[in-house]
């Protein structure tokens, strides 16, 4: 096809799209009606400078102008604690692109540094497809956190995408994990979190952050190996084998250890939940204790919400690296009791193939 034809196409569809009349398009750039009818009847293209700002004011690329691609994709963003993860895929949900990135989580690392990690993972994983090609849904943790969303928007606008939403990472484990059903979601992770939905509606308990869950996450877990191994040492706690592990894995010197704690935060802490779990397995009764005790607080989170679903069988499904340690899902089935009758379901697919569900559905509903 010429690229006059191409342009204005294109041109065309994109306008259309953002709702923009053709005199709103040439007051924008600066030029006539005529001209902007003159393009879009494949009669004339602008020149560089001008197609720059025209794909500036559209939220495309100047490659998308004139992309032939008639096909549209479906892109989903799972942007946990530990990282960030994105599965491309045909508009019938066939798998075409996977990659990752490291952790975006804008509370944790910023919102500046959390877009720059997704611009460039985003660039990656759509090479050679237009943007306005492409419908995409981002589950990024902490996105709903002060005014973050409203700068994730912007900046998921700025590509210039057929549709887009953000929402939290949360969406997606319960996209992958129960689909449209009832049930009751607990993240298990560096953080914790749990969600009841209920026709389609969900209501949110714990996942506030670190400074306020107190207890259930690797952090949590990470913390309480820490406070054990520094109250050992100081000679006022009891003797565990957590301490040796920690300090035979480098990390002798209270005080320089001390430092990094401070300065490399949540992520380094949840880390040291490790030793917690060999300790653990080993029959060290403060790990054991440790993990009991954070089950219980986890459990509490999900019986908070399982009287308010009315199936005698309830799907629980669990997400999060500290599900990978059958020590957990034994102190949070002893903690879970039996006054309800939980389905337990290990989530047995990333959640971001749950961003995708999401991304066809946003297609289904806005653009198909």
């Amino acid at each position: 096809m010429e690229l006059e034809k191409l342009f204005a196409k294109n041109l065309k569809v994109l306008r259309k799209k953002n709702n923009i009349t053709q005199k709103d398009l040439a007051e924008a750039l600066g030029c006539s009606e005529k001209a902007v009818s003159k393009w879009e009847c494949g009669l004339s293209i602008p020149d560089i400078e001008l197609l720059l700002s025209v794909s500036k004011y559209l939220k495309t690329s100047v490659e998308s102008l004139f992309s032939e691609n008639d096909k549209t994709y479906l892109l989903g963003i799972d942007g946990g604690g530990t990282k960030t993860a994105l599965l491309l895929c045909e508009s019938n949900g066939e798998p075409l692109r996977k990659s990752y990135a490291d952790c975006s989580n804008p509370i944790d690392i910023g919102i500046d540094k959390s877009t720059n990690i997704l611009k460039q993972a985003i660039f990656d994983i759509c090479d050679g497809i237009p943007f306005s090609s492409i419908v995409c849904f981002a589950g990024i943790a902490g996105s709903t956190s002060g005014g973050i969303q409203k700068e994730l928007n912007e900046f998921f606008s700025s590509f210039g995408f057929l549709a887009f939403k953000t929402d939290t990472d949360n969406a997606n484990i319960i996209a992958t994990g129960l689909g449209d059903g009832d049930g009751i979601t607990l993240i298990l992770g560096t953080g914790v979190c749990s969600f009841l939905q209920k026709d389609k509606r969900h209501t949110q308990i714990a996942g506030r952050g670190y400074f306020l869950d107190n207890g259930g996450s690797g952090f949590d877990i990470g913390r309480d190996a820490l406070i054990a191994y520094y109250r050992e040492r100081d000679g006022i706690g009891k003797q565990t084998m957590i301490t040796k592990l920690i300090s035979n894995d480098g990390f002798d010197d209270l005080q320089q250890l001390l430092f990094r704690i401070y300065d490399e935060g949540k992520k380094f802490i949840a880390s040291f939940s490790r030793y917690v779990y060999i300790a653990a397995e080993k029959g060290d009764d403060t790990a054991n204790e440790i993990i009991k005790l954070n089950m219980k607080n986890a459990a509490g989170f999900v019986l908070a919400n399982a009287g308010k679903l009315t199936q005698k069988r309830i799907p629980l499904v669990l997400a999060g690296g500290l599900t990978n340690d059958p020590l957990t899902l034994f102190y949070l089935k002893e903690a879970l009791g039996t006054t309800y009758n939980f389905d337990i379901k290990i989530l047995d697919r990333e959640p971001v193939y749950g961003a995708v569900t999401l991304a066809k559905e946003l297609y289904e509903e806005n653009v198909k």
